[in-house]
């Protein structure tokens, strides 16, 4: 779908607040504070007044998380300069969960333009959900979270208080140059990389660009076996799989709750998920005793969409792990305590 013109996008603020405050479109007034939508830097770029509220409104073209995340920015950063009673109000084409998230977490209003909003301010409350996407795109836009290319996320954040030239991420990830090339400049435009002044780069802030990974990551998209191989706990399974994978020369890196497990004792597990560099022959598959089978399932084989994965593996007491920043990513798709074993990690990769 083509961009919306300014034009539009007044337009359809407009319905959209004269729907959710129940008044005529006319009867909802509109200034304009910058002449360019996207150019503010200080203030609200629109100003919409109707029913007694006054909205100071920045519009963002996406609700990518790192848009989202600019957007709040500035909203937080307006709201020393605005009287109390001054709504201010985040406006996209279509939320995303994530950015519905962050704006929960952050407690700022928004509305999206597909009919959709949450609003929580003086005397207001209005809260609208289950509308469709009216803007979905045709095409796949590019992606630099996709497998290959977040290669380069994945250095970045296993060392986020460095920088690095685009050669020796290049160098360390695999990658032609001219391709990381892209690739850090999408991020610098997304504003999750920064360039210091000798030309290298690094995380604006690891947690915000870890998040928006996480917006883009689908650990389906690997190839899952899940299956069952008898143990009487979580810890046994996982010694048991590995010593076999050790004898019979096989590479693999520990993730999910029983990588958790692995790295910082956070919570007993029933699962264990092992990635793969290459899947199991039926030989290993017999020396395992594997029962493939959703039902009961407690060992997840995993054969990666790109050899990333294992970027920063390390070895722990024996056993092979990926590095937890993988871990935090895969953990997003896992059941048990799952989510809280993520933020665990979270906090000892970002304290």
């Amino acid at each position: 779908m083509p961009a919306l013109s300014d034009r539009e996008v007044i337009n359809s603020i407009q319905t959209n607040l004269a729907r959710l405050l129940g008044v005529e479109v006319d009867d909802i007034h509109v200034f304009f504070e910058s002449p360019d939508l996207q150019a503010s830097q200080h203030g609200p770029a629109i100003i919409a007044e109707a029913a007694g509220f006054r909205f100071d409104i920045i519009w963002k073209t996406s609700a990518s998380l790192p848009s989202v995340a600019s957007g709040i920015d500035h909203l937080k950063r307006m709201a020393y300069l605005l009287p109390m009673d001054v709504i201010p109000l985040l406006v996209v084409p279509y939320m995303t969960s994530t950015g519905a998230q962050r704006c929960e977490d952050e407690r700022i209003p928004w509305l999206d333009l597909s009919g959709n909003a949450h609003i929580i301010a003086p005397k207001l409350r209005l809260h609208v959900e289950g509308k469709s996407n009216q803007f979905t795109r045709r095409g796949r836009p590019p992606n630099v979270f996709a497998p290959k290319s977040s290669r380069i996320t994945r250095h970045v954040l296993r060392f986020p208080e460095r920088t690095f030239l685009q050669k020796e991420i290049a160098e360390a990830t695999g990658l032609s140059e001219g391709y990381t090339s892209r690739v850090v400049s999408r991020l610098e435009s997304l504003r999750l990389l920064h360039r210091d002044e000798a030309g290298a780069v690094g995380a604006s802030d690891p947690a915000l660009l870890l998040d928006s990974w996480l917006e883009n990551y689908r650990f389906d998209k690997h190839r899952i076996r899940r299956g069952t191989v008898a143990a009487r706990s979580g810890p046994e399974l996982m010694e048991r799989v590995a010593e076999i994978f050790h004898a019979r020369k096989i590479d693999y890196a520990l993730t999910g709750l029983s990588g958790a497990w692995l790295v910082d004792g956070f919570a007993n597990f029933r699962t264990a998920t092992f990635y793969l560099r290459a899947p199991l022959g039926a030989d290993d598959e017999k020396a395992l005793r594997f029962h493939e089978g959703q039902r009961g399932a407690n060992l997840w084989l995993v054969t990666p969409n790109d050899e990333g994965v294992f970027q920063g593996a390390k070895t722990r007491n024996g056993f092979e792990h990926v590095h937890p920043i993988q871990m935090v990513l895969d953990l997003k798709d896992h059941p048990e305590r799952s989510a809280e074993a993520a933020e665990h990690l979270r906090q000892t990769l970002f304290p």
